[in-house]
């Protein structure tokens, strides 16, 4: 047994002698009984609530990250130096210079500081304040303290109440009893001071002084943050330690004022006999060639002008956390959750907003073959709620196993992240202990995994094979799971703009690029000369033909990107969207392009144009699990029941869109869906009810498609294993279903 508990221990024996003992003077026999109940349930009490008592007693009050940076970042910082999980952080509303340490445990600590002390010290001698008590953390003193500290007090209180009773106990038959209590008092008090003094060794100070040291790495900033809270203490009174100087042994320095009894709890070393030591460990350092740095003198900025300071990359470990939990815990899309993550970073910076994306979606892509190697390393179930743990620990898998991170950089932020998170921050060692594991052997299982198995989900694996058959489903899934490269469509000259890009012409008339960093970069971009638009979304509004002087509408038409191609080829355009957001970004892109068209927002089953279209062009709401190798959160939010409700709409849609078409107009209806019901079906249905409307099939090699990609009723079906390069990152298309139709009669 650890001799701090074997301290503690001793206490709660000899508190229970007391009380028994106080018991048998006051009631015999029955009030040694009673008083042994009672002792026994105080002792259980202070044991797992004394923490509480303390922090209660100082009017102690708990900030984070957000309330108090500089602070909360100090002690983040201190811990993750010491090894410690992180602990709770508190402020006393108190102007006197002080701070201290409680708690049973490590893993269950809180480090409290008064606002003088906030005030008065430089951030390197805050520092050494912080790390002394983090040393009592490190040295499980906080145990014995707080418990000291509650029972301490409870002894003094009854003392207290004693000597009352002998004072005020007035008539003849109160009189023995009030001797008694005279008597007791006066043993009672010191005793309980040497209870105290006995649990609460002078000599820890030292030694919390000396690890301190280690731990902020300058003897010299804690004596002489040392001398200062000396001075402090003697010039500005406590009023709460007064009221319970029990607890004085608490504080880095003793906070009272000396008058009384309170000098039976003076548990604390001479402080110049403290300095001397520090600047003895000081030149013992230098000696030894270590350099001390710093000045302790130095007093930082203001608190307000203070920038908090955090690892490096922690801010995109940071950011790429809160957007997994965003997906993966809440449900919200990709770019949703990571715009909402951004939002509470403004300042953050394009390097590390590029990096925390990469995470998210390598995440978000191979969840499956992480999950499968962590769970190797964790023996026993996890608890339901463990906040953020889990997207902490698949990031880090991430950056491990795929993104080429240094083990000792992904291992150690994905712990002051554990540290960090409330219902997470139990697990750091754990943390630890598992992302090691995965750095040393976690390539090794990731060999044995087919990846297709791992990340797609079994349905939709299921659902394809049943339409695609085996083979063709496993390279569907295994393409929609590499990362798509970037696909622009140009107002004019793509081979000119593929040159000056780096890039190549495929055939259909787009632009493809390997990934090149930050798309508003590239070259044309603010000149309005392309826009973003994958190969295969781009191919629909091209199966109109020529569109000059056509009056087209294009319906859900945000973000734009159809709408861009219909009027850079002439066409006067409507565009409908329901989604005034969506609809604003497609206006910005309208405008940088130096385009024009029609922008409505409107509900499209409720919209009345006063008249109909030569061409409509409907790209209707769907699953999208075409995109999945651009929207990988699609794997974790789609559920193999939402068809039913979706091509339900699409009927509705389509139904709608038809009624807006001329005679002898075309209709298209396409869909970024590779389930059969929502393509081939819808149109299907339609056809079987609309005797004025006929299929128009698509000729291979129309607008540069391939006959591979036409089903045999002529409609175009895209797929993500299509358009197989020499260069397997320029390979792949999204998948698209589109069907050209030709109204016949009125």
């Amino acid at each position: 047994m650890p001799m701090n508990y074997m301290k503690t221990a001793m206490l709660l024996a000899f508190l229970t002698a007391i009380f028994v003992a106080l018991g048998g003077a006051v009631g015999g026999q029955t009030g040694m009984v009673i008083a042994f109940v009672v002792a026994l349930a105080m002792n259980l009490f202070s044991l797992w609530n004394s923490d509480k008592m303390v922090l209660r007693a100082f009017n102690a009050q708990e900030v984070d990250e957000r309330s108090d940076p500089e602070y909360y970042g100090l002690v983040r910082d201190l811990a993750r130096r010491a090894e410690l999980p992180m602990p709770r952080v508190y402020i006393m509303d108190n102007p006197q210079p002080n701070a201290f340490a409680t708690g049973r445990s490590p893993s269950r600590s809180a480090v409290a500081a008064t606002t003088g002390l906030l005030r008065m010290l430089p951030r390197e001698e805050l520092a050494g304040v912080i790390a002394h008590e983090l040393a009592h953390i490190k040295n499980r003193d906080t145990l014995t303290m707080t418990v000291a500290a509650s029972i301490g007090g409870a002894i003094s209180m009854l003392a207290q109440y004693l000597q009352f009773g002998m004072l005020f106990g007035g008539n003849n038959d109160r009189g023995a009893l009030g001797m008694v209590g005279a008597i007791l008092a006066m043993l009672i008090a010191p005793f309980a001071a040497m209870l105290v003094q006995m649990a609460i060794s002078r000599s820890r100070e030292y030694q919390a002084d000396r690890l301190g040291a280690m731990i902020c790495g300058n003897p010299r900033w804690l004596s002489a943050s040392l001398a200062r809270i000396e001075k402090g203490v003697h010039q500005i009174e406590n009023e709460d330690a007064e009221h319970a100087p029990a607890m004085a042994h608490m504080f880095i320095i003793n906070p009272l004022s000396g008058q009384g009894m309170d000098n039976l709890f003076s548990t604390h070393p001479n402080t110049e006999n403290r300095i001397a030591a520090l600047e003895a460990l000081a030149v013992e350092l230098e000696q030894s060639g270590m350099n001390l740095g710093g000045v302790p003198g130095r007093r930082p900025p203001r608190r307000a002008d203070r920038k908090r300071r955090e690892p490096s990359g922690f801010a995109a470990r940071k950011l790429a956390v809160a957007c997994l939990v965003g997906v993966l815990n809440a449900g919200r899309p990709l770019d949703e959750a990571f715009d909402a993550a951004v939002a509470r970073v403004p300042d953050i910076e394009a390097r590390d907003r590029a990096l925390a994306r990469l995470i998210v979606l390598t995440v978000l892509r191979r969840k499956g073959e992480f999950e499968t190697v962590i769970q190797s390393f964790i023996e026993k179930p996890l608890p339901a709620d463990t906040g953020a743990l889990w997207p902490i620990l698949l990031g880090a898998a991430a950056q491990l196993l795929a993104l080429d991170t240094p083990p000792h950089a992904a291992i150690s932020l994905a712990v002051d992240q554990t540290r960090l998170d409330r219902k997470a921050r139990r697990f750091d060692k754990l943390t630890n202990a598992v992302l090691r594991r995965v750095a040393t052997s976690g390539n090794d299982i990731l060999a044995g995994l087919d990846p297709v198995q791992a990340n797609v989900p079994s349905w939709l694996r299921e659902r394809w094979t049943a339409a695609y058959g085996a083979e063709l489903a496993h390279d569907i899934a295994a393409a929609s799971l590499r990362e798509a490269a970037l696909d622009l469509s140009v107002k004019a000259d793509p081979a000119k703009w593929a040159e000056r890009l780096g890039g190549l012409v495929l055939p259909t008339g787009s632009i493809r690029l390997a990934r090149a960093g930050r798309i508003e970069d590239l070259e044309g971009f603010a000149d309005g000369a392309w826009w973003v638009q994958d190969a295969a979304a781009a191919l629909p509004a091209r199966l109109f033909g020529s569109v000059a002087g056509r009056d087209v509408a294009d319906l859900c038409a945000a973000p734009g990107g159809k709408t861009a191609e219909l009027a850079a080829a002439g066409a006067k355009v409507t565009a409908v969207d329901q989604s005034p957001a969506r609809l604003t970004r497609l206006m910005e892109n309208l405008k940088r392009l130096a385009l024009e068209a029609d922008v409505v927002a409107a509900d499209i089953m409720a919209w009345e144009p006063g008249r109909q279209f030569d061409a409509v062009l409907l790209d209707a709401p769907c699953s999208a699990t075409g995109t999945i190798r651009r929207h990988p959160d699609i794997l974790h939010l789609k559920r193999k029941d939402d068809t039913r409700e979706r091509t339900e709409l699409q009927r509705r849609l389509l139904g709608k869109a038809a009624s807006l078409v001329k005679p002898g107009g075309h209709l298209v209806y396409c869909v970024c869906s590779l389930e059969p019901e929502e393509g081939p079906g819808v149109v299907a249905d339609f056809l079987a009810q609309a005797e004025a409307f006929e299929r128009a099939p698509v000729a291979p090699g129309e607008a540069g498609i391939d006959e591979a990609w036409l089903t045999p009723d002529g409609d175009l079906r895209t797929l993500p294993c299509h358009l197989s390069l020499s260069d397997p990152a320029l390979s792949g298309l999204d998948g698209f279903f589109a069907t050209r139709l030709r109204k016949t009669g009125a």
